[in-house]
Protein backbone atom coordinates (compact mmCIF):
# COMPACT_ATOMS: atom_id res chain seq x y z
CA UNK A 1 0.00 0.00 0.00
CA UNK A 2 1.40 3.44 -0.84
CA UNK A 3 0.97 5.99 1.64
CA UNK A 4 1.27 9.84 2.01
CA UNK A 5 -0.41 12.79 4.00
CA UNK A 6 -1.44 15.73 1.21
CA UNK A 7 -2.03 19.28 1.31
CA UNK A 8 -5.79 20.20 0.55
CA UNK A 9 -5.39 22.35 -3.12
CA UNK A 10 -6.71 25.85 -2.25
CA UNK A 11 -8.41 25.61 -6.12
CA UNK A 12 -10.17 21.88 -5.36
CA UNK A 13 -13.50 23.99 -5.34
CA UNK A 14 -16.87 22.85 -6.05
CA UNK A 15 -16.99 25.27 -8.88
CA UNK A 16 -13.95 24.28 -10.89
CA UNK A 17 -14.70 20.53 -9.99
CA UNK A 18 -18.59 21.14 -11.09
CA UNK A 19 -17.70 22.46 -14.68
CA UNK A 20 -15.20 19.91 -15.13
CA UNK A 21 -17.55 17.38 -14.52
CA UNK A 22 -19.76 18.87 -17.08
CA UNK A 23 -17.03 18.66 -20.08
CA UNK A 24 -17.30 15.13 -18.51
CA UNK A 25 -20.87 14.93 -19.20
CA UNK A 26 -20.98 16.49 -22.61
CA UNK A 27 -17.91 14.50 -24.08
CA UNK A 28 -14.90 15.16 -25.63
CA UNK A 29 -17.02 15.34 -29.05
CA UNK A 30 -19.12 18.47 -27.76
CA UNK A 31 -17.35 21.90 -29.24
CA UNK A 32 -17.87 22.87 -25.33
CA UNK A 33 -15.87 20.37 -23.91
CA UNK A 34 -12.31 22.44 -24.23
CA UNK A 35 -13.95 25.58 -23.34
CA UNK A 36 -15.62 24.00 -19.59
CA UNK A 37 -11.75 21.72 -19.02
CA UNK A 38 -9.75 25.02 -19.80
CA UNK A 39 -12.36 27.38 -17.83
CA UNK A 40 -11.94 24.49 -14.44
CA UNK A 41 -8.40 24.90 -14.91
CA UNK A 42 -7.93 28.18 -14.87
CA UNK A 43 -10.31 28.43 -12.09
CA UNK A 44 -8.25 26.02 -10.46
CA UNK A 45 -5.38 28.26 -10.32
CA UNK A 46 -6.68 31.73 -9.80
CA UNK A 47 -5.83 32.98 -13.49
CA UNK A 48 -8.96 34.94 -13.39
CA UNK A 49 -7.77 37.35 -15.95
CA UNK A 50 -7.17 34.69 -18.17
CA UNK A 51 -10.48 32.71 -17.11
CA UNK A 52 -12.49 36.29 -18.15
CA UNK A 53 -10.78 36.59 -22.02
CA UNK A 54 -12.01 32.98 -22.05
CA UNK A 55 -15.48 33.79 -21.35
CA UNK A 56 -15.42 36.74 -23.04
CA UNK A 57 -14.35 34.92 -26.41
CA UNK A 58 -16.52 31.63 -25.74
CA UNK A 59 -20.11 31.32 -27.10
CA UNK A 60 -23.34 32.02 -25.05
CA UNK A 61 -24.05 28.95 -23.42
CA UNK A 62 -21.23 27.89 -22.18
CA UNK A 63 -20.17 31.20 -21.07
CA UNK A 64 -23.60 31.76 -19.08
CA UNK A 65 -23.12 28.12 -17.58
CA UNK A 66 -19.59 28.55 -16.32
CA UNK A 67 -20.21 32.11 -15.15
CA UNK A 68 -23.59 30.94 -12.84
CA UNK A 69 -21.49 28.04 -11.47
CA UNK A 70 -19.01 30.29 -10.10
CA UNK A 71 -21.27 32.88 -8.98
CA UNK A 72 -23.60 29.93 -7.36
CA UNK A 73 -20.77 27.79 -5.81
CA UNK A 74 -17.86 30.60 -5.52
CA UNK A 75 -19.16 33.73 -4.69
CA UNK A 76 -16.08 35.39 -3.74
CA UNK A 77 -14.29 34.63 -6.59
CA UNK A 78 -17.11 36.02 -8.85
CA UNK A 79 -17.32 39.20 -7.50
CA UNK A 80 -13.61 39.37 -7.90
CA UNK A 81 -14.13 38.81 -11.52
CA UNK A 82 -17.18 40.79 -12.24
CA UNK A 83 -18.19 43.08 -9.14
CA UNK A 84 -21.41 43.94 -7.94
CA UNK A 85 -22.47 43.72 -11.68
CA UNK A 86 -26.65 42.43 -12.06
CA UNK A 87 -28.75 41.83 -14.79
CA UNK A 88 -28.01 39.00 -17.50
CA UNK A 89 -23.95 37.07 -17.47
CA UNK A 90 -23.52 37.55 -21.70
CA UNK A 91 -23.65 41.53 -20.63
CA UNK A 92 -21.36 41.45 -17.42
CA UNK A 93 -17.45 42.40 -18.60
CA UNK A 94 -15.14 41.54 -15.98
CA UNK A 95 -13.31 44.27 -13.29
CA UNK A 96 -10.28 47.07 -14.59
CA UNK A 97 -7.56 45.52 -13.07
CA UNK A 98 -8.12 42.17 -13.18
CA UNK A 99 -4.95 40.04 -12.80
CA UNK A 100 -4.13 36.47 -13.01
CA UNK A 101 -2.51 35.14 -9.07
CA UNK A 102 1.08 35.60 -9.27
CA UNK A 103 1.44 32.66 -7.47
CA UNK A 104 0.42 30.69 -9.96
CA UNK A 105 2.26 31.62 -12.92
CA UNK A 106 4.24 28.42 -12.58
CA UNK A 107 3.42 25.09 -11.91
CA UNK A 108 5.68 22.84 -10.25
CA UNK A 109 6.74 19.94 -11.78
CA UNK A 110 4.19 16.82 -11.59
CA UNK A 111 4.41 12.93 -11.15
CA UNK A 112 5.19 12.87 -15.39
CA UNK A 113 7.80 15.34 -14.61
CA UNK A 114 5.75 18.27 -16.48
CA UNK A 115 5.51 21.97 -15.45
CA UNK A 116 4.08 25.23 -17.53
CA UNK A 117 4.54 28.66 -16.81
CA UNK A 118 2.54 31.58 -17.82
CA UNK A 119 4.57 34.76 -18.52
CA UNK A 120 4.61 37.78 -21.34
CA UNK A 121 1.53 36.24 -22.53
CA UNK A 122 2.64 32.69 -23.30
CA UNK A 123 1.81 29.61 -21.43
CA UNK A 124 4.76 27.75 -21.97
CA UNK A 125 5.38 23.83 -21.02
CA UNK A 126 8.57 21.90 -19.64
CA UNK A 127 8.93 17.87 -19.18
CA UNK A 128 11.80 17.29 -16.78
CA UNK A 129 13.18 20.97 -17.20
CA UNK A 130 12.85 20.66 -20.76
CA UNK A 131 11.35 23.24 -22.85
CA UNK A 132 8.66 21.72 -25.46
CA UNK A 133 6.16 24.87 -26.89
CA UNK A 134 4.69 27.90 -26.18
CA UNK A 135 1.34 28.53 -26.65
CA UNK A 136 -1.22 31.37 -26.95
CA UNK A 137 -3.95 29.61 -24.79
CA UNK A 138 -4.06 27.33 -21.53
CA UNK A 139 -6.28 25.15 -23.51
CA UNK A 140 -3.19 24.80 -25.87
CA UNK A 141 -1.24 24.04 -23.03
CA UNK A 142 -3.34 21.08 -21.51
CA UNK A 143 -3.49 19.46 -25.19
CA UNK A 144 -0.05 19.46 -25.75
CA UNK A 145 0.79 18.05 -22.28
CA UNK A 146 -1.93 15.33 -22.44
CA UNK A 147 -0.26 14.37 -25.19
CA UNK A 148 3.01 14.23 -23.83
CA UNK A 149 1.64 11.76 -21.07
CA UNK A 150 -0.54 9.84 -23.26
CA UNK A 151 1.61 6.46 -23.49
CA UNK A 152 2.80 7.25 -19.85
CA UNK A 153 -0.54 7.41 -17.78
CA UNK A 154 -1.26 3.82 -19.45
CA UNK A 155 1.15 2.47 -17.01
CA UNK A 156 0.24 4.04 -14.02
CA UNK A 157 -1.74 2.73 -10.89
CA UNK A 158 -4.22 3.48 -7.92
CA UNK A 159 -5.38 2.29 -5.12
CA UNK A 160 -8.37 3.60 -2.20
CA UNK A 161 -6.94 4.93 1.14
CA UNK A 162 -8.50 5.81 4.20
CA UNK A 163 -8.16 9.12 5.75
CA UNK A 164 -8.91 11.85 8.21
CA UNK A 165 -8.34 15.20 9.02
CA UNK A 166 -4.88 16.47 10.61
CA UNK A 167 -5.73 16.93 14.19
CA UNK A 168 -3.56 20.45 14.44
CA UNK A 169 -2.96 21.50 10.53
CA UNK A 170 -5.95 22.48 8.86
CA UNK A 171 -5.41 21.71 5.46
CA UNK A 172 -3.13 18.61 5.95
CA UNK A 173 -4.89 14.77 5.25
CA UNK A 174 -3.67 11.89 7.31
CA UNK A 175 -4.34 8.18 8.44
CA UNK A 176 -4.27 6.17 11.92
CA UNK A 177 -0.37 4.90 12.30
CA UNK A 178 -1.81 0.94 12.47
CA UNK A 179 -3.57 1.69 9.33
CA UNK A 180 -0.33 1.76 7.70
CA UNK A 181 0.82 -1.72 8.20
CA UNK A 182 -2.61 -3.54 8.49
CA UNK A 183 -3.18 -5.86 5.36
CA UNK A 184 -6.22 -6.94 6.01
CA UNK A 185 -7.76 -3.35 5.16
CA UNK A 186 -5.62 -3.16 1.60
CA UNK A 187 -7.54 -2.16 -1.03
CA UNK A 188 -6.87 -3.75 -4.76
CA UNK A 189 -4.25 -2.35 -7.01
CA UNK A 190 -5.48 -0.80 -9.77
CA UNK A 191 -4.56 0.92 -13.00
CA UNK A 192 -5.25 4.64 -13.41
CA UNK A 193 -7.57 3.46 -16.34
CA UNK A 194 -9.50 1.00 -14.26
CA UNK A 195 -9.21 3.56 -10.91
CA UNK A 196 -11.03 6.04 -13.52
CA UNK A 197 -13.73 3.51 -14.93
CA UNK A 198 -14.68 2.58 -11.45
CA UNK A 199 -15.17 5.81 -10.31
CA UNK A 200 -16.89 6.90 -13.30
CA UNK A 201 -19.47 4.07 -12.77
CA UNK A 202 -20.34 5.25 -9.46
CA UNK A 203 -20.55 8.91 -10.47
CA UNK A 204 -17.19 10.13 -9.07
CA UNK A 205 -15.31 12.09 -11.04
CA UNK A 206 -12.55 9.91 -12.74
CA UNK A 207 -9.82 12.21 -12.61
CA UNK A 208 -8.93 10.91 -9.22
CA UNK A 209 -5.49 12.82 -8.85
CA UNK A 210 -6.75 15.99 -8.40
CA UNK A 211 -9.96 15.34 -6.49
CA UNK A 212 -10.03 15.56 -2.04
CA UNK A 213 -10.74 12.67 -0.14
CA UNK A 214 -14.56 11.88 -0.26
CA UNK A 215 -16.48 11.09 2.62
CA UNK A 216 -16.41 7.03 3.59
CA UNK A 217 -19.88 6.38 4.14
CA UNK A 218 -21.10 8.39 1.22
CA UNK A 219 -18.55 5.54 -0.58
CA UNK A 220 -20.33 2.86 1.63
CA UNK A 221 -23.48 4.05 0.68
CA UNK A 222 -23.05 4.59 -3.10
CA UNK A 223 -21.02 1.31 -3.57
CA UNK A 224 -24.22 -0.75 -1.84
CA UNK A 225 -26.43 1.22 -4.07
CA UNK A 226 -24.59 0.07 -7.20
CA UNK A 227 -24.72 -3.86 -6.11
CA UNK A 228 -28.04 -3.70 -5.34
CA UNK A 229 -28.98 -2.00 -8.53
CA UNK A 230 -26.71 -4.66 -10.81
CA UNK A 231 -27.77 -8.21 -9.02
CA UNK A 232 -28.02 -10.37 -11.73
CA UNK A 233 -26.28 -7.87 -13.81
CA UNK A 234 -23.09 -9.53 -14.57
CA UNK A 235 -20.42 -6.54 -16.23
CA UNK A 236 -19.20 -7.75 -19.73
CA UNK A 237 -15.50 -8.90 -20.66
CA UNK A 238 -13.55 -6.30 -22.21
CA UNK A 239 -10.22 -7.51 -24.66
CA UNK A 240 -6.92 -6.26 -24.19
CA UNK A 241 -5.83 -3.11 -26.55
CA UNK A 242 -2.43 -2.92 -27.91
CA UNK A 243 -0.98 0.82 -27.81
CA UNK A 244 2.44 -0.03 -29.99
CA UNK A 245 4.31 -2.09 -28.61
CA UNK A 246 2.60 -2.35 -25.48
CA UNK A 247 -0.72 -4.14 -24.91
CA UNK A 248 -2.99 -2.80 -21.75
CA UNK A 249 -6.24 -3.11 -20.32
CA UNK A 250 -8.30 -6.43 -21.05
CA UNK A 251 -10.60 -7.42 -17.87
CA UNK A 252 -12.76 -10.80 -16.94
CA UNK A 253 -16.50 -11.02 -17.10
CA UNK A 254 -18.07 -9.66 -13.49
CA UNK A 255 -14.42 -7.46 -13.09
CA UNK A 256 -16.13 -4.26 -12.18
CA UNK A 257 -18.88 -6.28 -10.03
CA UNK A 258 -16.12 -7.65 -8.18
CA UNK A 259 -13.93 -4.51 -7.55
CA UNK A 260 -17.17 -2.78 -6.23
CA UNK A 261 -17.99 -5.37 -3.79
CA UNK A 262 -14.26 -5.31 -2.61
CA UNK A 263 -14.20 -2.23 -2.01
CA UNK A 264 -17.54 -1.86 -0.45
CA UNK A 265 -15.87 -4.87 1.94
CA UNK A 266 -13.24 -3.15 2.24
CA UNK A 267 -14.25 0.45 3.37
CA UNK A 268 -16.81 -1.09 6.06
CA UNK A 269 -13.75 -3.09 7.83
CA UNK A 270 -11.97 0.43 7.65
CA UNK A 271 -14.78 2.24 9.19
CA UNK A 272 -15.52 -0.60 11.62
CA UNK A 273 -11.24 -1.05 13.11
CA UNK A 274 -10.72 2.75 12.30
CA UNK A 275 -13.56 4.94 13.68
CA UNK A 276 -11.22 8.13 13.12
CA UNK A 277 -11.43 7.37 9.86
CA UNK A 278 -13.86 9.82 7.72
CA UNK A 279 -12.87 9.97 4.38
CA UNK A 280 -11.24 7.76 1.49
CA UNK A 281 -9.04 8.85 -1.84
CA UNK A 282 -7.88 7.47 -4.22
CA UNK A 283 -3.72 7.73 -5.46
Amino acid sequence: MRFHEFKEDKWSTLASRTISRAADEIGPKSMDYEVYKTASEMLDKDLLKSLAQLLDDSDTAPREFIMKTIADHDPETFKKMYGDQEGYFSTMKPVKGLMDSEDNTDRGMNKYGLAARHKDGKFHSFKHGKHTGSFDSAEELAKHQQGLIKDESVQEGAEMIAYHKHPTEKNLWTFPKAYQDDEEVESPYMSNASMRQFLDALGYDPDFEDQSPVPAKEFIAITTQWLQKNIGKISPEEPATRHGNMISGGKPEGYMNQMVKAHNEIARKVLAKYPEVTHLGFN
